[in-house]
């Protein structure tokens, strides 16, 4: 029997090696034919993504390739021309960060100005209390939304896995950001559709549309985000930086900081990997956006990180949500 496109990619995905920080091949047939990224300084057995979209990415020697993803790569700041009145159809937000109205007339929805901080995720903690119930059948094993890390209020929430993310941004009345096409959320985002950046809704706010390869511009700035190639980048995460904003207006940390949690394929662990076959909470999921040790063209827009069990709760992965 011919395996399908997602068993296809995870054996292409697994055939360069399941080693920390090693390489993974770009799966062909489902996305762009593109260079191999080189290593991302990622932490805590995070694998290094993909970058799709026309191949950006770093190579081995520290340069980089041509990429028509941008086309203009000059732009140093975010070019939010999307053909319609965003201030028309203001965003609400009861629980979490204010969120920012993204897309084109179209197709547009809102997401999180933030990643959640610690502040918000313990009003979600103490207004559910003991009760981790309702959750989906991929989340049954999961018990306890409570984080493995805090810290100030404003810094955002570590520590939480991805059912704790879905959990919360459901009760906010907002989702994990997801695929959205022909003006509506049409669920999780697909193997394939990774690389969209016109309905994979966190990569079309990182990069507004494909015109970006950073939220803040086509052009790679060190210092702009909470990285690894500042000194931010050694105290974990903080709140916002104010030079951290994009692809939108009003969009802050989509790449830096933490990685983030979407509602994007998780794959199940092949037999005979080092994961074992722990169900659900063992598939790996993707994140986007890099964390306070990632540095360099591996914060691109359109890498994703891989390796991070459902069950997760690590210091580098945070998230935000999404809403129409």
């Amino acid at each position: 029997m011919t395996d399908g496109p997602a068993t296809s990619a995870r054996k292409t995905q697994r055939a360069r090696g399941r080693a920390a920080f090693g390489r993974v091949a770009v799966v062909a047939g489902l996305l762009a034919a593109v260079a191999a990224c080189g290593k991302l300084a990622g932490i805590d057995g995070l694998e290094i993504g993909e970058c799709k979209g026309g191949g950006l990415c770093a190579s081995d020697d520290g340069g980089t390739q041509d990429s028509p993803f941008v086309p203009d790569d000059d732009a140093d700041t975010p070019d939010a021309t999307t053909g319609f009145d965003a201030s028309a159809l203001p965003c609400t937000s009861a629980h979490g960060p204010t969120m920012v109205r993204v897309g084109t007339a179209a197709n547009n929805f809102c997401i999180d100005s933030s990643e959640v901080t610690v502040a918000q995720y313990r009003e979600f903690t103490t207004a559910k209390g003991t009760d981790a119930g309702g959750q989906p059948k991929e989340c049954t094993w999961n018990t306890s939304y409570a984080a493995g890390f805090g810290g100030a209020d404003d810094i955002p929430i570590a520590g939480i896995d991805w059912c704790d993310a879905r959990a919360y941004c459901a009760w906010a009345g907002k989702r994990l950001c997801g695929k959205h096409a022909n003006g509506s959320f049409e669920g999780s985002v697909g193997v394939a559709d990774l690389g969209d950046f016109n309905t994979n809704e966190w990569l079309l706010a990182c990069s507004n549309l494909g015109q970006l390869r950073y939220p803040y511009g086509g052009i790679q700035n060190p210092t702009a985000c909470n990285t690894g190639e500042n000194d931010a980048g050694r105290t974990l995460a903080v709140k916002s930086k104010p030079g951290c904003q994009g692809g939108f207006p009003g969009v802050y940390d989509m790449v830096g900081n933490l990685w983030e949690w979407f509602d994007g394929p998780c794959l199940p662990p092949e037999a005979g990997a080092d994961a074992g076959d722990g169900g659900p909470a063992k598939e790996e999921c993707f994140v986007k956006g890099g964390a306070f040790l990632n540095a360099g063209t591996n914060l691109d827009c359109r890498v994703d990180g891989r390796g991070a069990t459902r069950d997760r709760r690590g210091q580098e992965i945070g998230f935000r949500c999404c809403a129409d």
